[in-house]
């Protein structure tokens, strides 16, 4: 079992994910650094098994108990509360999921505006540019031509200086740039906001990994108790027609299997076929079976299937007993598809064999090793366990492949804030702004910027805890209206 990987720098070293200062990407605000997450490829290709020799090499290290961490032991822990911890982990890392979601979408309309308010910006500065310098040529032309036709007899009808002061009056003024600077300095609000947004990413992302890694633990925890519970049943025997009969004790008095938990051999394995043996002659008869309460669920050769008690399956005056003194692996049983001798997921593994006497032919006996899975897709059951996958549910793996697609958002969009900032700089400069002005404009867009980053943070947050109240209360509604029904047919079978 893997040991929970939950210390948030142990986490980080052991995913490739390392802390380092950087300078934030604002000018003029070098000062204002902040820690960012450097997220190596790695993540994605470590398992289990090498992040979980990595963590004791690690703990060793550094002189900490591994045993220590956040979820120390699961053994403590019963199925239910392992389930309950994994339902409450999975309903945080939706929530989880959906707020980056979010924010990453907030991030790229903000990315595509501020493009679009630079671009602009530009393209407004260099039309009046060019009005300017048209104006210009044309007053230039104009004065030039009257200078000429001035002095074009004796050279005394228009001085130099007159032409410079002529001209000094007649080119256009500074432009009207104030369109441009007000869509810069949107642009660099926004820019100053996808920085903030990063930042509660960056937090939600760790978030999400110590989720994950806790998911994982418990999740192999519960699948290794699920590979556990596999039980040494059916307990049973083929005849000569190829008639299959398991044994099993109608606990709940329905006359059907209903489940696993009714074989015979549940929980106890052989001791309980050995139990009762009530003469201790060695064997276990008919009429033993049926005083135990034992009943068969045969298997026809042509597939149907049916409960039935001893006297129904086998004769009021069958010869019918189990040496229970022959329980090994000796013999080659022959039962459900003559057993499967593989691994994994194939599971009906033979565990032992003993003989049975049925009217004087001798037939060999099997005890298998199955789950849950196999069981129910070999046994029409009244009342089936639930398997032990859910295919509609997220798991741990998945979670973390989402996170992966997180982080590289993160990565992509800290690279295009950069870029958007040095796009914002050159339009700054070719407006002639100086650093200081340049700074200025910082300093006024940076706290709003946050601000508002904030507010869209806290609004993904109130919307999500609405959402969950909701459904409590839904929840909790129809609760109730099944109780008032449950209450009204009480009374009607009362009455």
């Amino acid at each position: 079992m893997a040991t929970n990987i939950n210390n948030v720098e142990l986490l980080q070293q052991l995913y490739g994910v390392q802390t380092r200062t950087t300078t934030s990407p604002i000018k003029g605000n070098e000062e204002n650094s902040e820690k960012v997450i450097d997220f190596s490829s790695d993540y994605e290709e470590k398992n289990t098994e090498e992040l979980t020799k990595e963590y004791e090499a690690l703990a060793n290290e550094l002189g900490i108990n591994s045993g220590s961490t956040a979820v120390s032991s699961l053994s403590g822990l019963t199925d239910e509360e392992i389930e309950e911890r994994i339902d409450e982990l999975k309903e945080k890392r939706d929530d989880l999921e959906k707020q980056m979601q979010e924010i990453e979408s907030e991030i790229e309309d903000l990315s595509d505006a501020a493009k679009t308010n630079i671009m602009e910006a530009l393209k407004e500065q260099k039309a009046i540019s060019k009005e300017c310098e048209e104006e210009a040529q044309k007053a230039l032309d104009e004065n030039i031509n009257a200078y000429i036709e001035a002095n074009k007899e004796g050279g005394k009808g228009m001085s130099r200086d007159e032409l410079q002061e002529n001209l000094k009056s007649a080119l256009p003024n500074m432009p009207d740039l104030s369109d441009a600077m007000a869509k810069l300095t949107e642009a660099n609000e926004q820019i100053n906001e996808i920085d903030s947004l990063l930042g509660d990413l960056n937090g939600l992302i760790l978030d999400a990994q110590n989720i994950d890694c806790e998911l994982s633990e418990l999740e192999q925890e519960s699948a290794e108790r699920a590979e556990a519970q596999k039980c040494c049943d059916p307990q049973g025997f083929k005849d000569s027609e190829g008639n299959q009969f398991d044994f099993f004790i109608d606990k709940d008095g329905n006359n059907g299997l209903s489940n696993e938990t009714e074989f015979l051999g549940y929980g106890a394995g052989w001791q309980e076929m050995t139990s009762l043996d009530t003469d201790l002659n060695g064997s276990v008869d008919a009429k033993e079976l049926t005083a135990g309460g034992v009943m068969v669920y045969k298997t026809a050769a042509d597939g149907t299937k049916q409960a039935m008690s001893i006297e129904e399956a086998f004769g009021k005056d069958s010869d019918l007993s189990i040496n229970t003194k022959q329980h090994d692996k000796a013999k080659e049983g022959i039962g459900p598809n003559n057993f499967f001798t593989g691994s994994g997921s194939e599971n009906n593994q033979l565990m032992g064999t003993f003989d049975v006497n049925l009217n004087g032919e001798t037939l060999n006996g099997y005890q298998t090793n199955d789950d849950i899975n196999w069981l129910n897709e070999n046994y029409d059951f009244t009342n089936p366990t639930e398997s032990l996958e859910s295919e509609d549910e997220l798991e741990s793996d998945d979670y973390s492949a989402l996170t992966q697609s997180h982080v590289n958002f993160f990565n992509q969009y800290t690279e295009i804030s950069k870029e958007l900032r040095a796009e914002l700089n050159d339009a700054y400069e070719q407006l002639g702004l100086t650093d200081e002005e340049i700074q200025g404009i910082n300093n006024s867009t940076k706290t709003e910027a946050e601000e508002k980053a904030q507010n869209f943070y806290g609004s993904i947050v109130a919307e999500d805890k609405q959402t969950k109240e909701t459904t409590d209360e839904t929840g909790l509604l129809n609760n109730n209206e099944e109780k008032e029904e449950e209450e009204e047919k009480r009374e009607l079978l009362a009455k």
